[in-house]
């Protein structure tokens, strides 16, 4: 590997040379059945589902079967690191012997045997006794027991089966996950829109700037006056935040390269706390600048499907986004393994349920009042204590 999309590489990821060499190094086999050429081994999920690694899936798929891909938890190797990783079980073959499609076994381990700080989970019995194992050792509390008992057998229950000819440009287990097929399949059984198709024709779709990139000695610097400067922490469900936020002196950089905000823009938190969306619904909010974590959303005003036309308000869409469907399609299409985010073209293929326009009408001026009404108690929040003050001298 490499290669990476036809161009010569000067250097390469451990885990990248890792799994090519045991590619390379493991003896074939033509018989599916036997042992011979088998390879397991543990990857950042990274490598399996972000997109500037699609050479390296396509590397193990055209040179393996793979058997099982299952999903470890984020707990698994804490203390050491708190990166999202897959096991990977795989069968070296003949590249003419691979059969052109098969079942793979996938899993998501849920149950780690471990908490946040690394120690040790336990089973207890009611009395709040350790439960020891058949061979008198303290019995984790993790699902991987039986996780493996099913890729054996064959039998799924926590697990479920992929077809080879299912896979899209994935190969993550999270992603194939059977929730997230039956929570697509009921947000599409009547009209929908892909995201993307309801993003205006020109820069529909964008980041903002880390004022780290622009500065003159690469640092971020803040002022106490000047322009809100909106980062992921200020925005929150139906709600951009400017209270908390930063500023940034404009005279310090060049705003000009910042895209510019209008009200009914959208802005969705691309990392962190991923996927919350919120309305530009005031000048203020107009008068920002957001951050490279921040993706901004202009939208069309109408879209005509089935024959049908649809008056688009951006708090349907973002109440949408912000509903317990719209957080479960966003956390599907979620890459990374440290710092877990979504990307311009997996947003963009996020699909948005159109239902009669009365309806939608209804549920995005509701928003966008619950919007107001927060606005205002804010602002009743801060100016009672300044009144408070006034009145006693």
């Amino acid at each position: 590997m490499g290669c990476k999309n036809g161009l010569e590489l000067t250097s390469q990821r451990k885990d990248i040379l890792f799994i090519e060499r045991a590619i390379d190094l493991v003896k074939s086999s033509e018989n599916e059945d036997d042992k011979t050429g088998l390879i397991a081994i543990v990857l950042p999920k990274g490598d399996l589902d972000e997109r500037e690694k699609n050479y390296v899936r396509d590397h193990i798929l055209e040179n393996t079967k793979v058997l099982a891909v299952i999903a470890l938890h984020e707990f698994s190797f804490i203390p050491f690191t708190s990166q999202k990783t897959s096991l990977l079980i795989l069968k070296k073959m003949p590249v003419d012997e691979i059969p052109e499609d098969y079942d793979i076994y996938m899993a998501v381990s849920e149950r780690p045997g471990k908490n946040k700080s690394g120690n040790l989970i336990y089973i207890k019995d009611d009395n709040g006794n350790i439960v020891l194992d058949e061979y008198q050792r303290p019995k984790l509390n993790t699902d991987l027991f039986d996780i493996s008992q099913e890729f054996i057998s064959k039998q799924p229950n926590i697990g479920y089966w992929v077809k080879r000819s299912e896979l899209v440009d994935r190969l993550n287990a999270e992603f194939y996950h059977p929730k997230f097929i039956a929570i697509r399949d009921k947000v599409t059984k009547g009209d929908s829109i892909k995201l993307g198709e309801l993003l205006h024709p020109d820069n529909g779709i964008s980041n903002g700037i880390d004022i780290s990139s622009i500065s003159y000695d690469g640092k971020r610097h803040y002022s106490e006056d000047g322009l809100p400067y909106i980062r992921v922490g200020d925005v929150k469900e139906n709600e951009i935040d400017l209270v908390g936020a930063e500023k940034i002196d404009p005279d310090d950089y060049d705003t000009s390269r910042f895209p510019e905000l209008n009200l009914g823009d959208i802005l969705i938190t691309r990392k962190g706390t991923t996927g919350r969306a919120a309305v530009v619904s005031d000048d203020r909010e107009k008068g920002s600048v957001i951050s490279y974590e921040i993706i901004l959303l202009k939208l069309k005003e109408q879209i005509t499907l089935n024959e049908q036309e649809y008056q688009i308000d951006p708090f349907y869409v973002a109440a949408f986004i912000n509903s317990f469907y719209g957080k479960q399609l966003i956390l599907q299409k979620q890459t990374g393994g440290i710092s877990q985010g979504i990307n311009h073209p997996d947003l963009c293929e996020i699909e948005i349920p159109l239902i009669d326009q009365v309806t939608m009408d209804t549920l995005a001026n509701k928003y966008k009042a619950s919007n107001m009404q927060l606005k205002n108690s804010k602002r009743e929040i801060l100016e009672v204590p300044f009144d408070l003050v006034n009145q006693i001298g």
